[in-house]
């Protein structure tokens, strides 16, 4: 009888045994993270990082809010970590163009971790990371390796920065524009949250297109892909046509509806 054959379970090796147990010391240490969510410091500071001036406009429309908690659930930050890896936000992140934010995200968070613990203290981590987002590690090193000089800290350095969180005006918290996001953690719009996008940490991202709808000439130069709603209202402005009444007389350019030149601005 062949082993295959027969019902004796074939042994793990040490390797799938001490990578379950890694998996296992996670699961323990999430949930213990995350019992009772995450601290009203850290909802705190994450709402600052969102609302900061540094971030590019075309990033706000984005849920920046939701994917900073789950970037900060993935490496279990703490206070200070999260006042660390706003740091490395500001000096390598918001400036970077040749990734996507979510990757840009995950290497800044992961700096900020490494950078106040011990290498073993982080095995459980590195096991969840490399299982979620294979390459990761291999596409830190690379991103790291550039942006060494950016990711020098101070002492001083890191007390102002802890003192900005700490002192950081009423008004800036209690931003409603960014009440938004917590909105789209229950209601996640379609096409962003609807599920995770398989993230590349080896190729730069292709340039962001506009889409169709933001391209003014596609919508006034053809009406082949508007919607019907859209394009009865682009065939004919003339509501006494529409009604089957008499049409509106052209006046030409002495058209008494013609706007004055104030109105136009």
């Amino acid at each position: 009888m062949s082993v295959l054959d027969s019902n004796i379970p074939i042994k793990k090796s040490k390797l799938e045994e001490g990578v379950e147990r890694l998996e296992k010391t996670y699961e323990k240490m999430l949930d213990f993270y995350i019992k009772d969510g995450l601290t009203q410091h850290i909802l705190i500071f994450l709402k600052i990082i969102a609302s900061c001036s540094l971030v590019p406009s075309d990033l706000k429309s984005l849920p920046l809010l939701r994917m900073l908690e789950e970037t900060c659930k993935d490496f279990l930050l703490n206070d200070l970590e999260v006042i660390i890896w706003n740091i490395f936000l500001e000096k390598a992140v918001w400036s970077d163009r040749t990734k996507k934010i979510q990757v840009l995200f995950l290497y800044s968070a992961y700096a900020a971790k490494i950078n106040l613990n011990e290498s073993e203290d982080l095995l459980a981590i590195k096991s969840y990371i490399s299982s979620k987002h294979p390459g990761f590690l291999i596409g830190y090193d690379k991103w790291f390796s550039l942006h060494r000089e950016k990711l020098q800290l101070s002492l001083r350095g890191l007390n102002q920065a802890f003192n900005s969180f700490l002192y950081s005006p009423d008004q800036v918290i209690v931003d409603y524009n960014y009440y938004v996001d917590d909105l789209l953690q229950i209601a996640p719009p379609s096409g962003i949250c609807e599920k995770e996008a398989k993230l590349d940490f080896t190729e730069e991202p292709e340039e962001t297109k506009i889409p169709d709808l933001l391209n003014l000439n596609s919508v006034f130069e053809t009406t082949d892909n508007l919607p019907p709603l859209l394009l009865s209202r682009t065939i004919s402005l003339d509501a006494n046509r529409e009604l089957g009444l008499e049409p509106l007389v052209d006046y030409g350019i002495e058209s008494p509806l013609k706007p004055l030149a104030e109105e136009l601005y």
